[in-house]
């Protein structure tokens, strides 16, 4: 990781969570428990439990997803976004600042809720393929050898030479978060962050990570000082 030379602009590359930061809900969680068999609880105990690697459970889980076209599209315009989240696209739009949305989760769900509401954000995602009627069935284009997530964050491309930025809040997110150069946390990771040793800055919702960002980008607080204050920080 690196940090900026003093007086130097800090160019910027966003990666951004979608399940729980962007969305307000993990919607591979709820579209399972809406319309899944049964089996997909047993499925998510390995999970939980260490056994099996969250690639291995959602390729599982979503074979066992029965509905149709039309009621997977009724699910994905039913998802509400965290209520900061278009300020902070506006803010990434005024300053031009790279954004990729990195998701453990769905690609159609990501495009189709980010397309709803006019966010340009580049997405990598699980790719979903409807097999026939009400079957369905996940592939993971971005995956890696050794990482057991569909979706290897830490391999996602940034600009060459950008200062790295991870927004995010769960599990798939604790293998980016040690390799970025600030990692700002909700939820589990921040838990993750603690336990590691990673610096990090907590926040509660898209109104402080506008706050946070437009911080940054216009000088007004340096990366060194976010990371390197005795108490978590919040925005004001």
């Amino acid at each position: 990781m690196s940090q900026p030379l003093p007086g130097a602009k800090l160019e910027l590359h966003l990666l951004v969570d979608f399940d729980g930061t962007i969305a307000m809900i993990d919607t591979v969680d709820a579209l399972l428990s809406l319309h899944a068999e049964d089996e997909w609880l047993e499925v998510e105990q390995e999970w939980v439990a260490g056994k099996i690697g969250s690639r291995e459970a959602m390729a599982a889980q979503v074979a066992l997803l029965k509905l149709d076209s039309t009621a997977l599209e009724a699910f994905i315009d039913s998802v509400a976004l965290d209520p900061g989240f278009h300020t902070f696209v506006a803010l990434c739009r005024e300053h031009q600042l790279p954004v990729t949305v990195v998701s453990d989760g769905i690609d159609h769900v990501v495009t189709r809720v980010l397309a709803r509401h006019n966010v340009p954000f580049t997405v990598r995602a699980n790719h979903l393929v409807q097999t026939g009627g009400e079957r369905w069935a996940l592939s993971f284009p971005f995956s890696s050898d050794g990482c057991l997530s569909g979706n290897c964050k830490c391999k996602a491309p940034t600009a060459e030479g950008a200062f790295r930025v991870l927004i995010g809040d769960g599990r798939s997110d604790f293998c980016a978060a040690g390799t970025v150069d600030l990692c700002l946390a909700k939820g589990k990771l921040i838990d993750h962050c603690r336990l590691e040793g990673i610096p990090h800055v907590a926040f509660r919702d898209f109104t402080e990570v506008t706050r946070i960002m437009s911080d940054l980008v216009s000088g007004r607080m340096s990366p060194i000082a976010l990371t390197q204050a005795k108490e978590p920080f919040h925005a004001r």
